[in-house]
């Protein structure tokens, strides 16, 4: 039982993202979550209060990823603009994403 609820939040998360970079915040709505994990609207309201708890479990997930992402490209280069240009180009691509 746990393990589907664990993988219906990751399937709402990944709906939240996809929503999100297709429309932005006025495409994350609960419905278009439950249109696009086949969950009832209900069930999507047991596993977030609000469209802010969607946000702040993605950026509780996503964060820690992005910052290794670029702190690893930040190691992979040695001067101090070597860094700095890493550091600017990996947002952008991560941004991107």
């Amino acid at each position: 039982m746990a393990e589907h609820r664990t993988m219906q939040r990751g399937a709402l998360l990944d709906a939240a993202r996809t929503l999100l970079s297709e429309g932005g915040t006025e495409a994350l709505t609960f419905p278009a979550l439950a249109e696009r994990t086949g969950l009832a609207r209900s069930s999507v309201y047991e596993y977030f209060r609000s469209r802010a708890a969607v946000v702040e479990e993605l950026c509780a997930v996503d964060f820690p990823v992005w910052a290794a992402e670029v702190e690893s490209a930040m190691e992979r280069v040695d001067t101090p603009e070597a860094k700095i240009e890493a550091y600017v180009r990996q947002q952008l691509a991560l941004v991107g994403d």
